[in-house]
C-alpha cells in the first residue's frame, strides 16, 4: 500500500442537524467531513462520549 497518499483520520463535529424533532444528538465522526456534506447516522444509540 502506498502510504504517501494516506490521510490521517480526523475527528469532526457536525454543527447543524436538520431534524423533525427537538432532540439533541451527539455523534463522533471518523474521516473528512466538511461544511455542506451530508452524513447518515447508521446507529441510534444514546451513549456517545464527548470528544475532549
Amino acid at each position: 500500500m502506498d502510504t504517501s497518499r494516506v490521510q490521517p483520520i480526523k475527528l469532526s463535529r457536525v454543527t447543524q442537524v436538520l431534524d423533525r424533532t427537538s432532540c439533541s444528538i451527539i455523534r463522533n465522526v471518523k474521516g473528512l467531513v466538511r461544511e455542506g456534506n451530508m452524513i447518515t447516522l447508521l446507529e441510534s444509540e444514546q451513549g456517545t462520549r464527548r470528544l475532549s
